[in-house]
């Protein structure tokens, strides 16, 4: 799993750069994590990456499968969609192999799911998901502390171990 930011950009040519770096790792599903109408309050509009992403999938002959699970910005969803969430995820990786998860920015709604993925699988639970978490983002620069808001950090805390 690879998880970050949008993997759009108001340039073409860097959405293209940024498509192609994943399809290049072996990505071959997204979970997208945000809102329908998230992009279009950008001013100007982003053009939507996974039309650009089934032109490039389909020139190189691979199967993609591309999937919206909602989050509202800084706000942890419930357990149920939580469980949900994580259940197409780990769906991703059994039949699609590479997935990437995003949502704006890479840093709320992303590392919320990442860090209860953790605790799902067993590798860290609660206080020590999120250790975990903001030491794999140390490879980013200027990197932020993830989960962002106060809700999004008490779900990661309080998911238990597979769940």
């Amino acid at each position: 799993m690879l998880a970050g930011p949008h993997p759009g950009s108001q340039d073409p040519t860097v959405t293209d750069q940024q498509l192609h770096a994943l399809l290049d790792c072996g990505v071959r599903s997204i979970l997208n994590l945000q809102e329908a109408a998230e992009m279009d309050q950008a001013d100007p509009p982003y053009a939507p990456y996974w039309l650009r992403l089934q032109e490039l999938t389909d020139a190189r002959g691979l199967a993609f499968r591309w999937q919206r699970h909602p989050i509202p910005d800084y706000t942890a969803p419930t357990p149920q969609d939580m469980r949900r969430i994580l259940d197409a995820l780990d769906g991703a990786l059994a039949s699609e192999g590479a997935v990437y998860l995003h949502c704006w920015g890479g840093v709320g709604r992303t590392g919320t799911v990442v860090g209860c993925f953790l605790a799902r699988r067993g590798l860290a639970v609660g206080e020590e998901a999120l250790q975990l978490l903001n030491q794999l983002r140390q490879v980013i620069p200027n990197a932020r502390s993830a989960p962002e808001s106060e809700a999004q950090i008490a779900l990661v805390r309080a998911w238990p171990i597979g769940a």
